[in-house]
């Protein structure tokens, strides 16, 4: 019961610092209209102004920039690709790219919580990047690649060793096993039979 407690009243702490952090951060809104996606930056119910935003087609290349106006409102036509991202900066600060995708004439998320958290690590490289450094190159790719298959087929032989040392082990010591319960079995059938 205690446990309990101590797991209810920690799950409350946590989902009440993340509502008080998230509420702080700003929410963008989108629509599309007339071939253009209207968008609407606001924080806690005010808009922002004056906030940079860049749009970048699905390979990563930058479609459109502009900043929003005085009640947090901007616009730019709508790419040609069917997912798209944006990215913000408010207050100096640049938040994760948002990914819009066009499904019926519309995008898809309608409204999102900007994050600015957790940058480094969440950051996807853009395809046209990804495809320009997996070209095969002089011989060096095959290098890697036989280096990779020695680290498997290394891998693989030592997972087949461990395997076979546990269950040598393991056989090993179920005779010990069988074999001191002859020993006892033995013993009684001794005491049996010399009274005992």
């Amino acid at each position: 019961m205690r446990n309990a407690l101590k797991w209810c009243t920690t799950i409350l702490l946590v989902l009440g610092f993340c509502g008080t952090a998230t509420a702080l951060e700003p929410q963008v809104a989108f629509k599309v209209r007339k071939g253009f996606v209207e968008l609407q930056l606001q924080k806690e119910g005010h808009p922002v102004p004056n906030a940079a935003i860049t749009v970048r087609d699905h390979l990563g290349v930058i479609f459109a920039e502009g900043e929003t106006g005085a009640k947090g409102e901007g616009s730019f036509p709508l790419p040609k690709s069917p997912s798209f991202s944006l990215e913000f900066r408010v207050d100096e600060r640049l938040s994760q790219p948002v990914t819009l995708t066009l499904v019926g004439g519309e995008v898809v998320p309608i409204e999102v919580l900007l994050n600015f958290e957790l940058r480094a690590c969440c950051r996807i490289p853009s395809r046209l990047k990804m495809l320009e450094d997996s070209q095969i190159g002089d011989g060096e790719d095959y290098l890697h690649s036989f280096e990779n298959w020695v680290l498997l087929g290394g891998g693989a032989l030592l997972l087949i060793l461990g395997t076979s040392t546990m269950y040598y082990l393991d056989s090993s010591h179920q005779n010990e096993s069988r074999h001191s319960q002859n020993n006892a079995r033995k013993a009684r059938n001794k005491r049996i039979r010399n009274g005992k």
